[in-house]
């Protein structure tokens, strides 16, 4: 498709597409139009195929597996793209601690934590982890500085706090340090290696679902890592330097 540079419009909606955008679209110079929305696409690194269309009016890139990866360029790059709303993202635990992986610059993040039956909530910004001191259903919402008009959801998980633990948490919010790095995975879905890129030095951990760290690596700006060995599924790849975290899905 990539070689059709005089194609004006792109519809593309309700076809159950996955995996990545195409960097073949960024060839397509002439469009004006563009609709990829309800689909399953989650990796949106190649959007900015329509920069280089003078004559682009108008997109939707709406109900699809899109976090703020893509969404802060889109924000900024492209006014008249739709692409709220998105999937729901889900929350994962390890030991007493929640966390959600919603892309983008965590900087940028506001994290809304809620527990279901409560009147209030525990705002974080900058900081994606969460240590409830209560039992309970908890869920979560984020916003971004960038991407004002998308707001990411998480599912509801079903919290026991871990005996002997209850009295020493304690929840805050955080401001952190202003991050130097900013990670970009690709492919996603992966089937043997991912290319990793950050700004800099930083030391790269694969873990799974349950925070179980299965492989690691230092990147120095950019480097491959090698993903053959980890059996299909979602996994969560974890940039030490920063506290950015990006789920990736290894296939075969």
């Amino acid at each position: 498709m990539g070689n059709m540079s005089t194609l004006q419009g792109l519809y593309l909606s309700n076809n159950q597409l996955t995996g990545n955008v195409p960097i073949s679209f960024r060839k397509l110079h002439s469009l004006f139009s563009i609709d990829l929305s309800y689909n399953q696409l989650s990796q949106s690194s190649n959007i900015n195929f329509l920069r280089k269309s003078r004559s682009f009016k108008n997109g939707n890139i709406q109900y699809n597996l899109f976090t703020f990866d893509g969404m802060e360029y889109v924000a900024q790059t492209f006014v008249n793209v739709n692409y709220a709303p998105q999937a729901i993202i889900p929350l994962h635990q390890n030991g007493n601690t929640l966390s959600v992986s919603a892309g983008g610059t965590l900087s940028n993040n506001t994290y809304h934590w809620f527990k279901v039956g409560a009147t209030d909530s525990t705002i974080n910004k900058g900081d994606s982890t969460f240590m409830p001191t209560q039992s309970g259903k908890y869920h979560v919402k984020v916003t971004n500085a960038i991407a004002t008009k998308l707001t990411l959801y998480s599912d509801t998980i079903d919290f026991t706090l871990s005996p002997g633990k209850q009295n020493n948490l304690i929840t805050k919010t955080v401001q952190p340090t202003k991050l130097i790095q900013h990670m970009q995975v690709y492919p996603n879905p992966a089937k043997d290696v991912v290319q990793v890129q950050v700004k800099g030095t930083a030391m790269i951990a694969i873990t799974n679902s349950n925070g179980k760290v299965l492989l690691t690596k230092s990147v120095n700006n950019s480097d491959v890592i090698n993903v053959s060995s980890l059996a299909p599924g979602i996994y969560y790849l974890q940039n030490k330097a920063s506290g950015e975290t990006q789920k990736i899905v290894v296939v075969r």
